[in-house]
C-alpha cells in the first residue's frame, strides 16, 4: 500500500487505524473491556493486532484495485515512488519496535 497511494493520504490512514484500534484492544486488555471479563488471553497483542490488520489489508485492497496491465498485456510499471516506500517500511519497523517495546512496561 505503501507504494501505491501518496505520503499524506497514507499517514490519514495510519492515524485512522490508530484510533480504530483502540476499540478492540480496550475489549480485550482494559480491565473492564468484555473479552477481558470473559477470560480471553491475548498474547502480545495477536488478536486485536491481527484483526484489525487484516480487516485494514482487505478494504486496502479492495479500495486500491489491482494495478492497470498487471494482469494480462504486459506490464511495465515501475514502482511509483521507491522514497516512499522505504519511508513506509521505516515507518512500520519504528512503530512495531515502540508498540513491542511499550508493552514491555504495560
Amino acid at each position: 500500500m505503501a507504494e501505491r497511494i501518496r505520503l499524506k493520504p497514507y499517514i490519514v490512514v495510519t492515524f485512522f487505524m490508530t484510533i480504530v484500534h483502540s476499540v478492540p484492544a480496550h475489549w480485550v486488555w482494559a480491565e473492564n473491556g468484555f473479552l477481558y471479563q470473559w477470560g480471553a488471553l491475548d498474547a502480545a497483542g495477536c488478536s486485536a493486532v491481527h484483526l484489525v490488520g487484516g480487516v485494514a489489508g482487505l478494504t486496502a485492497t479492495w479500495f486500491l484495485k489491482p494495478r492497470q496491465g498487471r494482469f494480462g498485456g504486459r506490464s511495465g510499471n515501475q514502482m511509483s515512488n521507491p522514497t516512499n516506500a522505504l519511508l513506509g517500511t521505516f515507518m512500520l519497523i519504528t512503530g512495531w519496535l515502540s508498540f513491542n517495546a511499550g508493552n514491555v512496561f504495560f
